[in-house]
């Protein structure tokens, strides 16, 4: 996994894109493993791919498309293409309704603590803080902008 919680589409290649259509087979497993089990590390895996990695994919359109692969070395999230309608937005509607199904799972709370992982990633309730514009802000969905300003978005992680 990168670290927005998506996958790396050409095995750990740094250079490559993630793909929202794998990246929503992770949420989907992970949120039912948790279920199941109820084994907390599930459900944090779960919340840190619906929140880091699941809302940037998605755009205005209400589409879903590729990022880049955040990895210690690359650590500059954008779009890397603004949609792929033939397969990421029709997988992504599963993502959504995985969601929604579950949605008392993933209510955020902005007064958490901000903690640190062994990466130096900060995060906030499980999203990670970025920084974006000079200021370090939880990470969010790009879905608010047009598609120009969503193709020029670069998040600092």
């Amino acid at each position: 996994m990168t670290f927005t919680y998506e996958n790396f589409n050409w095995f750990g290649r740094e250079n490559s894109w993630t793909e929202p259509c794998a990246v929503v087979d992770s949420f989907i497993l992970a949120t039912e493993l948790y279920k199941i089990t109820g084994i907390k590390d599930y459900l944090t895996l779960s919340r840190r791919i619906w929140f880091n990695g699941l809302q940037f994919c998605q755009r205005k359109n209400g589409g879903a498309g590729p990022n880049t692969c955040v990895t210690q070395d690359q650590r500059i999230l954008k779009i890397s293409m603004y949609e792929a309608p033939f397969c990421c937005t029709m997988r992504y509607a599963e993502g959504l309704a995985e969601y929604t199904r579950n949605a008392s799972l993933f209510i955020w709370d902005s007064t958490a603590k901000t903690v640190t992982d062994e990466f130096g990633k900060k995060f906030k309730d499980d999203k990670l803080i970025v920084k974006y514009n000079g200021k370090e802000v939880p990470i969010f969905s790009c879905n608010e902008f047009s598609r120009e300003q969503a193709m020029a978005i670069e998040l600092k992680i």
